[in-house]
């Protein structure tokens, strides 16, 4: 029997710093439907919209950040039935399942004080999710869950030695695949996506710090002063002394 402790849906909020604490006995269900970066003991993890995490008394304190406005379907509830989900991972779901919907109908059965219908719909929905987890994990799909992280990191740390071979690695998958999948996700070439993610951490030192150029170059993972000049003039059209005295003129206007 699964018991409902609490339920709210579309939860807003405008960009407070949240924490989660999970009573025994107790999960913690959430739709996540914007952009958002989970965060527990030191880790950060980005969430697109359309993602769910099932957290359990067992879970690290999460808190969530964000910009703008944060939207989510959140649901506390006891059970003493196995519940045949991932704990403490977020997982996309996108279109697959209508979670919203379920959400809703579980919202108005629980509004009803009907907590054998609050029962029935909770477990169709896991019962659905599951069911979707278990495709993606057979065709592969379940990569692209663990891609959105290693680039978020990628964006956050551009100064390591990023690269296709040691990416692929990670995902356990060959070069030629991870390139693949890359592509497929995000529009763009893992490769060019590494300059990018340089050259943007660049344009901030450089219109933000009077840090010279080689040490700029350095901690945006160039060992080559000459190489970074040549890549960040491909991107952007300017070399970096350029830029750099283009955003000066620009502020002192």
């Amino acid at each position: 029997m699964i018991t409902i402790r609490r339920l709210e849906i579309n939860r807003w909020h405008d960009g407070r710093y949240e924490r989660y604490d999970i009573d025994g006995g107790c999960y913690l269900f959430m739709f996540i439907k914007t952009r958002t970066v989970l965060g527990a003991e030191g880790s950060k993890t980005p969430i697109e919209p359309d993602t769910m995490i099932l957290l359990d008394v067992n879970s690290p304190l999460y808190s969530h950040t964000y910009k703008g406005e944060y939207v989510d379907d959140c649901m506390i509830f006891e059970s003493d039935e196995e519940i045949r989900l991932p704990m403490n991972t977020p997982v996309y779901i996108g279109s697959s399942v209508d979670i919203s919907g379920h959400m809703k109908l579980i919202y108005e059965a629980h509004i009803r004080g009907d907590e054998i219908a609050c029962c029935l719909l909770i477990n169709a929905m896991f019962s659905q999710v599951a069911g979707i987890i278990a495709k993606a994990e057979s065709s592969g799909m379940s990569h692209t869950y663990k891609l959105i992280p290693l680039r978020y990191d990628m964006y956050a740390h551009p100064e390591r030695d990023w690269n296709i071979k040691s990416m692929s690695e990670l995902l356990y998958v060959s070069e030629t695949y991870f390139q693949e999948l890359y592509k497929n996700l995000f529009g763009i070439s893992c490769g060019a996506d590494i300059i990018n993610a340089r050259v943007k951490y660049a344009m901030t030192l450089l219109s933000e710090t009077g840090k010279p150029i080689t040490e700029t170059a350095r901690r945006c993972g160039y060992n080559s002063p000459a190489h970074f000049a040549r890549q960040f003039k491909a991107v952007t059209g300017f070399t970096p002394t350029e830029y750099r005295r283009k955003k000066r003129a620009f502020k002192e206007k």
